[in-house]
């Protein structure tokens, strides 16, 4: 296994696909597409049309922490524009899949991000 690179620096590649075949499914049921996700129904389509499965596992949520109406609270809620230069938390998984011959392939699979703060991205756009 050798880490990805950006700009020069080492660093791990995170991502999730939409769709698993029936054959690793092992029993689980599938899942709808959230409106957000697929507004169109064009995932849906594909996943119909080619034997596709939708499963939790395929999900990824993503989320922003804002204030609570009295100031304290803290909400998750969905959002539906991905934002760059924030401060984030993600849930992740490191998987090692078996090959041939004792080797392993490293996969890292994305579960959700939460926005945590703007504070990076206001900056920028004030500086800008």
């Amino acid at each position: 296994w050798a880490p990805d690179s950006y700009r020069g620096l080492q660093s791990l590649h995170f991502s999730n696909r939409y769709f698993t075949l029936p054959r690793y499914a092992e029993g689980e049921e599938p899942i709808p597409f959230s409106a957000e996700i697929d507004p169109k129904g064009i995932l849906e389509t594909i996943a119909k049309e080619k034997g596709y499965l939708h499963l939790e596992d395929n999900a990824v949520s993503f989320y922003e922490k804002v204030p609570g109406k009295n100031g304290k609270r803290q909400v998750y809620i969905y959002i539906q524009k991905k934002y760059i230069f924030n401060y984030v938390h993600t849930q992740v998984s490191f998987l090692a899949i078996p090959l041939s011959g004792q080797r392993y392939k490293m996969v890292c699979k994305l579960y959700s991000i939460c926005v945590l703060s703007r504070l990076v991205e206001k900056v920028c756009q004030n500086t800008a």
